[in-house]
């Protein structure tokens, strides 16, 4: 009897293992298998269908099995592989429209699409139903027409990119979507004007990228309540009238593109955006002089100011702006004399050309420099060989079209990384410097009473075969044509000297 009742119990234990054993065993199954409802399926090989996956350049696993189970290309899932959180097919091939069925992934928080052949912004409004999309890329594909008003139906998105299409009509206000912090439509057919609504809905924007589209009118006043913005990019459009007085509150903007558009009026608003790194405002129509506050935007590393109306002297605060790099102001109506502080910046680039300024101080000539171009404007006095030696990164000087005399100086020819030197129609005399550059590439002097026999200037000319344009004409020069000077796209010398008369 004991026996029994001990072999019984023996029995129960035995069954109860092998009950647990088997319930793990089922539950770690459960664990591993995973899978996506049906419909979530379907919307993905929907989306294979319609954009011809059979000619995409990755497919590996689609149509086989679970998306998330089999690892489908570009599909990401939660961590248990049951739905899909994250889809990636940029630069795919994909060729055709986004299908209706798409809309059935609802836990999607990220689709890239960009680079690929997608056509008709039309097929985009399934994207309206993904509740849980943060992030949107969409950038060069053929999207054409209207954008779906539908996009302001995504709460939670966050990126918003479509740019290098073909979308067009006005700008949508996208009034639900308030939690957009990057919007790039840039280099698209977008036109009528940016409205009011548009930054009024979205207080958490950072980065708004409108630029070589065909906006029109007015920047809108509510442009100013977005406080958080970072970078406003609108190049090559066509807006109009003066930039609202508010926009100085902006303090946080670091980058401001508003070239090669029809603005007007001071840049009286720009003085107080204190975070400024760039400022961008070539190719409109402002006026009026240049503030002596801009001296106080310590951060800006490039001002682009060109092709405006702008006149007045240069402040001589811009000397206290250290990371100023790149400084453009071409086709103004400026004068005067460049401030002598500019060699306390760190400019590599200075572009003043057509303008109205009467002298270049020594300070201009920094180690920093690598370009500099004031052709054509009232330039006086000469060029100091000590200053002009501190640029030994020197690459492009064009003073042309201008009142400068004296001789050259001799340091401009021993510079290594010279590739273009336009003194021309200038008053300089005397002879010219030994020319040791083996990457010159652009000489031209003509035009001034440079005299002696310039041979013994190209001594080096057969050791660099870069040199393709020379200009010497219209001088004083004497002896016979250089046997040194090979064959050049553009050679150009006085009579006088061709034929070899001394």
């Amino acid at each position: 009897m004991e026996r029994a009742i001990h072999f019984q119990r023996a029995n129960g234990a035995v069954e109860n293992c092998v009950l647990v054993v088997v319930l793990c065993v089922v539950t770690l199954g459960a664990l591993v298998a995973g899978g996506v409802p049906d419909s979530e399926r379907e919307g993905l090989m929907q989306l294979y269908l319609s954009t011809q996956g059979q000619n995409w350049y990755w497919v590996e696993n689609w149509g086989h099995g679970d998306p998330c189970v089999e690892e489908w290309y570009g599909v990401h899932c939660d961590e248990n592989l049951t739905t899909v959180v994250k889809l990636n097919l940029g630069n795919n091939n994909l060729v055709g429209v986004i299908p209706a069925s798409f809309g059935n992934l609802p836990n999607l928080e990220s689709l890239q699409l960009s680079f690929n052949t997608i056509s008709s912004a039309e097929s985009l409004a399934p994207l309206s139903s993904l509740e849980s999309l943060r992030v949107l890329y969409l950038d060069e594909n053929n999207l054409d027409g209207p954008m779906p008003e539908e996009f302001g139906n995504l709460p939670h998105l966050q990126v918003l990119t479509l740019k290098g299409n073909a979308l067009s009509g006005s700008l949508p206000d996208l009034a639900n979507t308030t939690h957009l912090a990057v919007v790039d439509l840039s280099f698209n057919k977008l036109d009528s004007t940016i409205p009011e609504i548009f930054f009024a809905s979205h207080p958490s924007l950072v980065h708004l990228y409108l630029n070589d589209n065909a906006l029109a009118s007015s920047l809108p006043t509510a442009l100013c309540r977005a406080t958080l913005l970072k970078t406003l990019s609108l190049t090559n459009n066509l807006l109009r009238q003066s930039l609202p007085s508010c926009m100085g509150r902006l303090s946080s903007l670091q980058t401001l593109y508003l070239g090669h558009n029809l603005l007007s009026g001071p840049l009286d608003a720009v003085w107080g955006m204190t975070s400024l790194t760039v400022l961008a405002v070539d190719e409109n129509e402002f006026g009026s002089t240049l503030s002596s506050r801009m001296g106080a935007l310590s951060a800006l590393t490039t001002v682009k100011v060109d092709s405006n109306s702008l006149l007045g002297t240069m402040p001589s605060e811009i000397g206290r702006l250290s990371k100023l790099r790149i400084l453009t102001m071409s086709d103004n109506d400026f004068g005067g004399r460049l401030p002598p502080d500019l060699g306390n910046t760190a400019l590599a680039i200075l572009e003043g050309d057509n303008n109205h300024f009467e002298f270049v101080p020594d300070g201009v000539f920094s180690e920093t420099l690598e370009l500099l171009s004031l052709s054509f404007n009232s330039l006086s006095g000469t060029l100091s060989d000590a200053a002009v030696n501190r640029s030994a990164l020197l690459a492009v000087l064009n003073l042309k079209g201008n009142f400068l005399e004296g001789t050259i100086p001799a340091s401009l020819g021993q510079k290594a990384l010279l590739s273009t030197l336009d003194l021309s129609e200038n008053d300089f005399v005397g002879t010219l410097p030994l020319l040791e550059s083996a990457r010159m590439e652009y000489f031209d002097v003509h035009s001034n009473s440079l005299d002696g026999n310039p041979c013994s200037s190209f001594a080096l000319l057969n050791s660099s075969q870069s040199l393709f344009y020379l200009d010497i004409s219209h001088n004083q020069f004497s002896g016979r044509l250089c046997s040194n000077f090979g064959s050049m796209y553009y050679l150009q010398v006085t009579q006088k000297w061709l034929s070899g008369s001394s």
